[in-house]
């Protein structure tokens, strides 16, 4: 139990790094505890938003594809690995992401409405979520 309050803790310092733009704390943290869990789809999501935000693009998809390897449930690891494939300028990845998205989860009207529009209104108004340091 003593470890496991540690990993969220961990998390925790993690967050709050991510809320006040400390993303190279961030990121050092979410390395070690990716060795410590490699199984937590938390940390792999905070993970690939941390290296999205350092410009890591290459890093943030295969944090992306692990949070969904781990859990397909999970909506903003579809949606994020969709928009970093966007900024790699992979467009029809991008595509065939959010409609798997949307295969594995028919009753998860986000991701629904994802498909329909995440795409599009990147390519008019992109990039977004990004905060490069």
């Amino acid at each position: 139990m003593k470890t496991y309050s540690k990993v969220i803790e961990k998390i925790e310092l993690a967050e709050d790094y991510l809320l006040r733009k400390r993303n190279k704390e961030a990121e050092t943290i979410l390395d070690k505890l990716i060795i410590k869990t490699p199984n937590n789809y938390k940390v792999w999501l905070l993970s690939g938003i941390t290296k999205r935000r350092l410009g890591k693009l290459k890093k943030a998809v295969y944090s992306f594809k692990k949070v969904v390897e781990l859990d397909s449930s999970i909506e903003e690891g579809w949606g994020l690995l969709t928009i970093t494939y966007c900024e790699l300028k992979n467009v029809k990845k991008a595509k065939n992401t959010i409609i798997k998205a949307s295969e594995l989860n028919p009753s998860n009207e986000r991701l629904e409405f994802y498909k329909d529009n995440l795409i599009r209104i990147y390519l008019n108004f992109g990039p977004f979520f990004l905060d490069y340091e």
